[in-house]
C-alpha cells in the first residue's frame, strides 16, 4: 500500500500519479497495480516464500526513486506499508489488513521514513490494542518527563529520542543541529528526571518503545 507524500500531507491524486510510475517499472509476472482511490496505491506482489518479500522492498524503493526524479523540486516522496506473506487466497485480504496497518502506525512512528513493514510495528499494534495499559506503561517509563511543567520538556523529549535513536552523542547533536555540549547538558538533565542509566540496552529499549507508543496514543 503506497501515498505519495507532498511535505506533510498525503497527495490528492497521488495514487494515480504512483500508478503511472510503476507501469514503467520492472514488475514481477503477476503482479497487480491498482489505485483504490485517488490518493492511495495497493500492489499486490507475488511471493513464493517470506524471503521474496525483500523483492517487494526493492521496488519501493525503485519507485521512490523514480518519483523523486520526476518530482524535482516538489519535494513528492512515497510512503508505503508492506504486509506479511500469507499464502491462498485469504492469505491476500490479511496482507493487505497489515500493510494498511504497518502504513498507519509507521506514519506517526516514522515519518520520514519511506518504508514500513508489518513485522517491524507489531509490539507497537500488540499494546496499542490495550490503551490504558499502554498509557501506564508510557507514565511508568518516562516519568517526570510526562509532567508538562517540566522545563523544556519538549527539547528535552526530542533529544532523549535522538539519542536513543542513533546511538551517540556526536550523531544526535549533528541531527538536532546542536553542539555535543548541549546535548550532553540535556542527556544529564534527563537521567536527574529519569532516574535511569541510558546505556543500559533494556533501558534504552524501554524508552523507545515508551516514546514511540506516545505517538500512537
Amino acid at each position: 500500500m503506497c501515498k505519495l507524500v507532498m511535505g506533510n500531507r498525503d497527495g490528492e491524486r497521488g495514487g494515480q500519479a504512483l500508478a503511472e510510475v510503476a507501469d514503467s517499472l520492472q514488475l514481477r509476472r503477476g503482479t497487480l497495480v491498482l489505485a483504490t482511490d485517488p490518493s492511495t496505491l495497493v500492489v499486490l506482489w507475488p511471493v513464493e516464500t517470506p524471503a521474496d518479500l525483500e523483492s517487494a522492498r526493492q521496488f519501493v524503493t525503485e519507485l521512490q526513486e523514480q518519483v523523486a526524479q520526476r518530482a524535482g523540486q516538489l519535494g513528492a516522496r512515497v510512503r508505503a506499508g508492506i504486509g506479511g506473506y500469507h499464502p491462498g487466497f485469504h492469505g491476500v485480504a490479511r496482507s493487505y489488513l497489515e500493510a494498511q496497518q504497518a502504513f498507519e502506525a509507521g506514519r506517526k512512528l516514522r515519518p520520514d521514513s519511506v518504508m514500513h513493514g508489518h513485522d517491524e510495528v507489531i509490539p507497537h499494534l500488540v499494546l496499542a490494542q490495550n490503551p490504558l495499559l499502554a498509557e501506564r506503561f508510557v507514565t511508568h517509563s518516562l516519568g517526570r518527563l510526562m509532567d508538562p511543567k517540566v522545563r523544556n520538556r519538549e527539547q528535552l523529549l526530542e533529544t532523549l529520542e535522538a539519542y536513543l535513536a542513533r546511538g551517540s552523542v556526536k550523531e544526535a547533536a549533528a541531527a538536532l543541529g546542536l553542539h555535543r555540549h548541549t546535548v550532553l547538558y540535556r542527556l544529564e538533565k534527563l537521567r536527574e528526571l529519569l532516574g535511569e542509566d541510558l546505556e543500559v540496552p533494556a533501558t534504552r529499549l524501554r524508552l523507545q518503545l515508551a516514546l514511540d507508543l506516545q505517538k500512537l496514543l
